[in-house]
């Protein structure tokens, strides 16, 4: 079984963005991994389990472009090692895979 589970958006100001977000959507802080040079927040309301991350560049001074910033969509796989080395047998290339362990807000 394969489940979309987030979605990334870089932010320049996460309090501002947090309230935006909070006020268009109804989405609420679920989540935060706050590392040494970035901080993750991720939303999302009671009608999905779909989260938007929030990554807040730490060292960033200047607003993002369109298209400046790395996005993603993150996907929940049965087995991220099996899958990935089956993704690489049909000849799709796929980056290391990297393991954040959140702590439940």
């Amino acid at each position: 079984m394969t489940k979309m589970v987030h979605s990334c958006i870089r932010v320049l100001n996460g309090d501002r963005s947090v309230a935006r977000y909070k006020d268009a959507f109804d989405l609420d802080v679920v989540d935060q991994l706050d590392c040494e040079s970035f901080l993750l927040t991720y939303l999302r309301n009671a009608a999905s389990g779909f989260e938007l991350e929030l990554t807040l560049n730490k060292a960033r001074q200047e607003e993002y472009d369109l298209g400046d910033g790395y996005a993603h969509l993150a996907f929940v796989v049965e087995d991220a090692g099996a899958h990935q080395a089956a993704l690489t047998s049909k000849g799709i290339e796929v980056d290391d895979l990297v393991d954040f362990p959140l702590a439940v807000i």
